[in-house]
């Protein structure tokens, strides 16, 4: 089984066989199972999202596009990759955090091929003892400076985050899963979320506000049910449309550019940003 053609089935059999707890994944996040977490996202991989190729994706396309950096050091420590790649990879993550920019920079450190070489090579020898967890987890944790370095919460509400499955359900496990958000759409780019590689024209040439493929994580309630879905009562709408006409760009048949649908993108964070403002002076 080559690293190109490992299915997901085929890396959901062998991380089965992966011992539950490292020493480094370990004090990068004490409370979490990794092991757990790689199981869940693997065995519901087609069903997470509306893209219909998901259930076509292999175990490299999900490893090079899963950006859960303590998981990536625990699959890499379980299948027996060297200590001194895993230590440097987790020096990265106890100092910024977690984040898809991150995460590139570990699989810099733990590519797809040794990570799927060392699964192949573990598959064949027997499994590894755990050993004593308690005398290597504390000689990790001083290695990456100690404490739960991934206590992660939602930018808005705050609550603690997690990756652990029931993406979406109706449970507070669901609600509180972990899922990142673009501050301004990759849409507005050019870029396809679904269809990666798939480019579009640009609706801004340039970011207005600095912030392209800048993102934050959130819980599933607020990324998906707050920020997917602002409302806007009938009498928003008219407001909103006074001030498009007010400002040259309204539209009576559609142009062959996008300057007028960037600039009523633009208007639109300018309400948001006044009115949190109004509301900031109001609070203080």
């Amino acid at each position: 089984m080559a690293a190109q053609q490992m299915s997901r089935d085929e890396l959901l059999e062998l991380v089965r066989q992966l011992r539950e707890k490292t020493p480094i994944a370990a004090a990068l996040a004490p409370d979490r199972s990794a092991k757990r977490s790689w199981i869940n996202w693997l065995s519901n991989y087609a069903e997470f999202g509306s893209y219909p190729l998901r259930a076509q994706r292999n175990a490299r396309f999900i490893y090079n596009h899963w950006w859960d950096a303590p998981i990536f050091i625990w699959l890499a420590e379980a299948s027996g990759v060297d200590k001194d790649r895993i230590q440097r990879a987790a020096q990265l993550v106890a100092s910024s955090g977690n984040s898809t920019t991150q995460a590139a920079e570990i699989r810099r450190i733990l590519p797809w091929d040794l990570i799927a070489k060392h699964l192949q090579e573990k598959r064949t020898t027997a499994p590894t003892t755990q050993g004593d967890i308690g005398t290597d987890l504390a000689a990790a944790t001083e290695l990456i400076g100690g404490g739960n370095c991934m206590d992660e919460r939602c930018a808005i509400c705050g609550c603690h985050l997690h990756r652990a499955g029931e993406y979406a359900k109706p449970t507070k496990q669901g609600r509180s899963h972990a899922t990142r958000h673009h501050f301004v759409a990759e849409r507005f780019f050019g870029r396809s979320a679904n269809r990666k590689g798939t480019l579009t024209e640009r609706v801004f040439a340039e970011c207005p506000w600095g912030k392209e493929k800048h993102e934050e994580v959130f819980c599933y309630e607020c990324h998906e049910l707050l920020l997917h879905n602002p409302v806007l009562l009938p009498e928003d709408v008219k407001r909103f449309s006074a001030l498009v006409r007010k400002r040259g760009l309204s539209e009576d048949e559609k142009p062959d550019g996008y300057a007028r649908i960037a600039g009523r993108i633009t208007l639109f964070h300018d309400v948001i940003e006044r009115g949190l403002s109004s509301f900031e002076k109001e609070e203080t």
